[in-house]
């Protein structure tokens, strides 16, 4: 009996090599090395789709004038906007980069103003809402040629996800606020229910490929679901500088697009405890135009 178990031992030095030539363990050699190939090659053709996709990306902001921007020249521009001699109608001038999907393709649009109302019709029901800023707005739905109110504030967005209706509502005068309401039949029009406060106004918003509420503020970045609220990126480059907050967000393979005056953010997230991966494309002009600063920060 001893002499058997002695013959199964595995070779004093425990090499690997020796292991897989023992008769025993050819086939579960095979099968490992087949493994790790398999891996591999999955790996590989993973890290090939991301690489395309991204080369897909670049070429598509390539095609509408943009340019990659350092991320820190944003400090300056911030820093100019505190001088109120720099209040002059500059910012204005920028034109809205406006980011949406047609035919699952990226588009892009350019607009001078934002949206003040919203219209959403779902079945019979036509959900429509007006944004007065500080003087008030409202939410409301027509049926059959009549008029029925839902709710009283500032609703920026209306989002359908299933048979639920997402509102965002909230105000950005003198201090910032939001919420995020629902109807959970948007075919049965009710009274809106409550999700979750927010800690500023919303600008813009999608629900994900995973089925989270993705929203864009002047501030930051963060998820929302009936079950929790998610922070992903605070204190934004983008925050602070005046007429300069988000105007939309698009998902595009495993990123997300940021439209903002004069150019497109570019936001990945690698976990919920690391800060996202951002890089900033802006028109070809403004990065002319920012040349002497973005020397002046280098040195």
């Amino acid at each position: 009996m001893s002499e058997t178990v002695n013959k199964r031992r595995l070779p004093d030095n425990r090499d690997v090599a020796s292991l897989l030539k023992t008769p025993g363990c050819r086939s579960c050699g095979r099968y490992i090395l087949g493994a790790i190939m398999r891996y591999l090659f999955s790996l590989s053709f993973i890290l090939y789709a991301l690489s395309a996709s991204s080369n897909e990306l670049e070429k598509i902001l390539e095609s509408w004038s943009l340019s990659k921007t350092p991320v820190e020249i944003i400090e300056n521009i911030k820093r100019q906007d505190r001088d109120p001699e720099s209040y002059e109608d500059l910012r204005i001038k920028w034109d809205r980069h406006v980011v949406y999907k047609s035919d699952g393709k990226l588009k892009l649009k350019i607009e001078r103003n934002p949206h003040s109302s919203t219209e959403l019709e779902i079945g019979e029901f036509l959900y429509r809402s007006i944004d007065k800023g500080e003087f008030g707005g409202e939410l409301g739905y027509t049926y059959r040629g009549e008029y029925f109110p839902l709710l009283e504030g500032n609703v920026r967005k209306l989002i359908l996800y299933g048979e639920k209706l997402y509102i965002l509502e909230g105000l950005d005068h003198m201090m910032s606020r939001g919420v995020v309401y629902v109807i959970p039949d948007a075919e049965n029009p009710s009274h809106p229910e409550r999700v979750t406060l927010l800690p500023e106004a919303p600008n813009e918003a999608l629900i994900t490929d995973d089925g989270f509420l993705l929203i864009v503020g002047d501030n930051g970045l963060y998820f929302v679901s009936d079950d929790f609220f998610s922070i992903l990126y605070w204190n934004a480059f983008w925050s602070g500088i005046y007429l300069w907050g988000p105007t939309s967000v698009v998902e595009y393979t495993d990123k997300y697009l940021i439209g903002l005056p004069k150019g497109v953010a570019v936001v990945e997230l690698i976990s919920p405890f690391e800060p996202p991966k951002i890089e900033l494309y802006m028109t070809n002009e403004f990065n002319k135009s920012i040349q002497p600063t973005a020397k002046a920060s280098a040195d």
